[in-house]
């Protein structure tokens, strides 16, 4: 089977502080790293996966950045309908209706240009 993928890039600092959020939430435990240590891992993570979809003959990707999405939803619309094209995505226009910035609530925890 051929693929396409969509690859949401949100700030890694956001990840991490939602993930940390969660276990809290739950009362569970989580890993035993370091907040630096979980970032870094979440990085490697991040770009093994990438290098994996860029090599992957059967696989086509997309990156579409989180914060991007939230504030220019029309631009990364436009992207993800020319990526998928009309037979896949034939309404884009009500995409914009269910983009929620409420459930950002990472946002202030890490910094703007954080990958």
């Amino acid at each position: 089977h051929d693929y396409k993928v969509i690859f949401m890039q949100r700030p890694i600092g956001q990840i991490a502080a939602s993930q940390a959020q969660m276990i809290e939430k739950l009362g569970t435990e989580g890993a035993k790293l370091s907040e630096a240590e979980i970032q870094k891992s979440l990085q490697n993570h991040r770009q093994e996966t990438l290098q994996w979809l860029e090599t992957a003959d059967h696989m086509e990707s997309l990156e579409i950045r989180y914060p991007e999405l939230i504030d220019s939803p029309e631009n990364c619309i436009t992207a993800i309908h020319e990526f998928l094209g009309a037979e896949l995505l034939t309404s884009p226009e009500e995409m914009n209706s269910v983009i929620d910035p409420n459930l950002f609530r990472q946002r202030s925890k890490s910094r703007p240009d954080e990958s």
